[in-house]
């Protein structure tokens, strides 16, 4: 899956923010040191690291290249060759 650098370390922030996100899961309610990171300011955080995890995952997509494929399959019953249109049946 990880064709080159910049995939690997989009990878790993991705893992990153899952593996912070799930220890703010099990440890908010017993630790209050860690719930008050990602609860203050109105969850600033885990919406920050949200964003940074979809952006991750879109950069990735793009840099598989695979808009090809999803675009194959939103326009799988029809599809242009040379300027005439063919429906599969």
């Amino acid at each position: 899956m990880f064709t080159n650098f910049k995939t690997l370390v989009y990878g790993i922030v991705m893992n990153l923010i899952f593996l912070a996100n799930i220890i703010w899961a099990f440890y908010r309610r017993g630790s209050d040191e860690i719930d008050h990171p990602f609860t203050g300011n109105n969850f600033l955080l885990i919406r920050a690291l949200s964003i940074v995890s979809v952006l991750a995952f879109l950069s990735i997509l793009r840099l598989l290249r695979l808009d090809e494929y999803f675009t194959f399959i939103a326009y799988r019953g029809n599809y242009k060759t040379q300027n005439t249109e063919v429906t599969e049946k």
